[in-house]
């Protein structure tokens, strides 16, 4: 490629013309220009120093390395667990919304979701309103009083968890419930493709002599290529554990669910999993573990 720089293929006039009307680019800050107004920023992460609770007390988000313990929510039980750090994420961002509340600031990026106690879902940082309450740790409940943004005019690191089976952790110093992800991929919003799946125990039989449906459920995420579900995948790993290995199974059985007609496609996946749920059960299957809400952003 020609540029001003060589004069290859440039008659001598031109180039020596096209030499003195050239402007110098900073081509650094081009980039964060291009990147911002095509929103090219990783996005669903915490500020560095953000106190994330673990079994050893509060650790800094960016000092936890895979295979640490964290505590996390879940929703099944209604118990904070320990869970393990698979990953762990470094990214940037061009903008931080302070999330304000009585014991203290959270830092967070436009994206990264909160669980919304008042909302029953997880919500981004963005679209958290004062007033909107927000699940802590010891069980207890706190009340945003407000949010900031903030711009930058340099991108500023950011750091974030990919944690196991429950997808959640805690952060702040009183603990606040968050999502792992940086995608909206199971709250209301979101236009991702959704799947449903039925988890049975294949030791009960129902009416109709079948399995006992014990729950349905459903994801966000994509299948696995075997056409499985990484979550119902999970949820069946934690039942066989509990109570036998082999006795849950797992079938997906609706796939790639999109919106229409105005609904999101989670909308649209979350009245099907109802009316799902209520058929269900009134066939004469047991939906023993069938519990909302579900975890997931």
């Amino acid at each position: 490629m020609v540029t001003i720089g060589s004069q290859e293929g440039w008659r001598p006039d031109a180039y020596e013309l096209a030499t003195e009307l050239a402007i110098p680019i900073d081509e650094a800050a081009a980039l964060n220009k291009f990147n911002k107004a095509k929103k090219v920023v990783p996005d669903g992460c915490f500020i560095a120093g953000t106190l994330v609770s673990t079994p050893d007390g509060f650790v800094e988000i960016q000092d936890l390395e895979s295979g640490d313990l964290v505590y996390a929510y879940n929703f099944e039980t209604g118990e904070v667990v320990e869970r393990e750090v698979l990953e762990t994420i470094n990214n940037f961002t061009y903008y931080w919304i302070d999330v304000e509340i009585a014991a203290g600031t959270i830092v967070a990026t436009r994206f990264h979701c909160f669980w919304v106690e008042s909302e029953n879902d997880w919500l981004y940082a963005i679209d958290l309103k004062p007033g909107m309450v927000v699940r802590l740790a010891d069980g207890g409940l706190a009340e945003i009083e407000g949010t900031t943004m903030h711009e930058l005019s340099q991108p500023e690191d950011t750091f974030n968890l990919e944690v196991a089976v429950d997808h959640n952790y805690f952060v702040g110093i009183n603990s606040i419930l968050v999502h792992n992800g940086d995608e909206n991929g199971n709250s209301k919003k979101s236009e991702k493709p959704q799947h449903r799946y039925v988890i049975r125990d294949t030791q009960v039989q129902n009416p109709a002599g079948g399995s006992d449906a014990v729950k349905t459920g459903v994801s966000g995420t994509e299948l696995n290529q075997n056409g499985t579900s990484g979550q119902a995948n999970r949820q069946v790993n934690q039942f066989n554990k509990q109570e036998g290995v082999g006795r849950f199974q797992a079938e997906v059985v609706e796939k790639n669910v999109t919106g229409s007609d105005g609904q999101t496609s989670r909308e649209k996946i979350l009245a099907s999993e109802q009316k799902a749920a209520t058929e269900l059960k009134e066939e004469g299957n047991s939906m023993s573990k069938h519990v909302r809400p579900k975890p997931g952003c």
